[in-house]
């Protein structure tokens, strides 16, 4: 039963943006600071659980994927969202926030839809930490370039986050299915039930 409402994520994803859209009022206290970072590293120690030391050497070891990922990810993307934003001569103000989620780094999402799809979420977590922390420098330089605004970018708020929502709950993941496999098994089932209610308010 839960692999099969995980398996209807995008519907998830698709039925909380239409809730946001049309009834955003509804949605608002679960988008507050707090609560939201609580979910998403809910989300992401059920990643963790899944993960070992081993998968992480293995990135290490092979750092050539990294840096693909982490080129596209700032080249690919700033540039399709310009490209898309002339395309249908967007009113600057439409323009501007497309390109600036273009420039943005990844983040849990992409973390979860490995997850999902069965890719390989380790390397999914390494890109995120490591595009989050050059977005610091890169989103707001690729911000100016491709929209000609300068959006400045909060690096302590961008690199609190990162460790609260990613990399502690990552990490703590990973010793629980390597020092406790039972109780990180038991666990995991548990965070199942509730991470796809969780999914839910992480897309919205």
């Amino acid at each position: 039963m839960l692999q099969k409402l995980t398996l209807l994520f995008p519907l998830w994803m698709i039925l909380s943006g239409l809730l946001a859209l049309y009834a955003p009022e509804s949605l608002a206290s679960f988008n507050q600071g707090p609560l939201m970072v609580a979910v998403l590293a809910c989300i992401m120690l059920g990643m963790g659980l899944t993960l070992s030391v081993e998968d992480f050497r293995r990135i290490a070891r092979s750092p050539r994927a990294v840096v693909i990922g982490f080129v596209a990810q700032y080249s690919i993307m700033p540039l399709t969202a310009w490209i898309v934003a002339q395309a249908l001569s967007l009113p600057p103000y439409f323009a501007v926030g497309l390109i600036l989620v273009g420039c943005a780094p990844g983040g849990t999402a992409s973390n979860l839809i490995s997850y999902i799809a069965g890719a390989d979420v380790a390397l999914s977590v390494v890109m995120t930490v490591c595009s989050t922390l050059a977005a610091v420098m890169l989103t707001p330089l690729l911000t100016q370039l491709f929209a000609g605004a300068l959006v400045p970018v909060d690096a302590w708020l961008l690199f609190k986050q990162t460790f609260q929502v990613v990399i502690i709950p990552i990490f703590l993941g990973v010793l629980l299915n390597r020092w406790a496999p039972r109780l990180s098994c038991g666990f995991c089932l548990s965070l199942r039930c509730f991470q796809w209610r969780a999914w839910f308010l992480s897309v919205q």
